[in-house]
């Protein structure tokens, strides 16, 4: 572990891509370093920093920041979406076929309204006020949610979803076998797109959904949730933590080495004491 140089304080949230970081200051800015190949860090040219550096334009005024694979955007306080980096297949939902920014664009239709907002492997998700999710950029598995397969460069509605109020998206950036889920006021949780690891949590063989489908045993209490590349984590009644989708490098905990086609427990640990599994 070592200081991140210049951010010893000011930082209010922090968000990680594929081979770059990102920081919200309790100024409201964006500052980013790592790896910057297609405009990742939002500072006018192509150059990787080992630093943090200013992403150009967003000196005040950011609320969050997510992290995709090769893109990145950022939420507005008052409710827009800006997003920078790769746009090969329409991530920065600006209605443009250039292959990259590298400085911040306005996702269309999203100047304000947006809750939250996630960044995945080659597509993006927001959250809006009233409960509906919308999404953007790749969509070969379904991860769009629009029961369609076809891309779009333009946030399009999630269908049958309300009452959202967090999303987390995940796919394989060699792949793109793509995922998201939304988790509900009501702690329900629903995900759709590539199911060929478990990522859908519904505890059956079926393929992807292009369509938002119920994971098993979740339909109420859920208060936080996550997706990894090809995998998902949920924290659950009485902060339990549950996991499924991919566990073959240890991403479930311990509670299966292959993968889980249905949430399961992930086993508790303490330093210095044996980790327990499930009985």
């Amino acid at each position: 572990m070592v200081d991140v140089v210049g951010l010893a304080s000011g930082v209010a949230s922090i968000s990680a891509g594929g081979g770059h970081t990102c920081v919200v200051t309790t100024a409201g800015g964006v500052k980013c370093w790592g790896l910057n190949n297609v405009g990742q860090l939002g500072i006018e040219s192509g150059a990787e920093s080992h630093v943090p550096v200013d992403v150009f334009g967003l000196a005040s005024g950011i609320v969050a920041v997510a992290g995709g694979n090769i893109h990145t955007c950022a939420l507005t306080s008052i409710g827009g979406v800006k997003c920078w980096g790769s746009n090969i297949h329409g991530e920065l939902g600006n209605n443009s076929t250039a292959t990259f920014s590298l400085v911040p664009v306005d996702v269309s239709g999203l100047a304000s309204g947006v809750v939250a907002i996630a960044g995945g492997a080659v597509h993006t998700c927001a959250v809006m006020a009233t409960g509906s999710v919308k999404c953007w950029g790749d969509n070969t598995h379904g991860q769009l949610g629009n029961n369609s397969v076809a891309p779009s460069l333009v946030p399009v509605d999630v269908s049958t979803l309300a009452n959202a109020k967090e999303i987390a998206v995940g796919g394989d950036p060699t792949f793109g076998r793509s995922h998201s889920c939304a988790l509900t006021a009501t702690g329900d949780i629903q995900c759709w797109g590539n199911h060929g690891f478990g990522q859908l949590g519904t505890g059956g063989f079926e393929s992807g959904s292009l369509v938002p489908v119920q994971v098993a045993g979740i339909s109420s209490g859920a208060t936080s949730l996550a997706a990894g590349n090809l995998h998902a984590l949920a924290v659950t009644a009485g902060n339990a933590v549950k996991g499924w989708g991919d566990g073959s490098r240890g991403e479930l905990g311990g509670a299966t080495s292959t993968e889980a086609l249905g949430p399961l427990a992930i086993p508790s640990w303490a330093p210095g004491s044996p980790r327990s599994r499930p009985g």
